[in-house]
């Protein structure tokens, strides 16, 4: 990453300070095609980050 935000990116923060921060999801930063996998970004980072007790 080369430090300068895209317009496109601009785009896609906006809409995301736009939502209620109860439907915000850290996915809906990401480009769509980053998103198109099995697993979600939200179950990825819920995976490494649980609490280990």
């Amino acid at each position: 990453m080369d430090g300068h935000i895209t317009p496109e990116e601009w785009e896609r923060i906006e809409a995301f300070a736009q939502k209620p921060s109860y439907l915000r999801r850290p996915e809906h930063l990401l480009p769509e095609e980053a998103t198109e996998g099995d697993e979600s970004v939200t179950e990825q980072w819920q995976a490494t980050n649980r609490d280990v007790s």
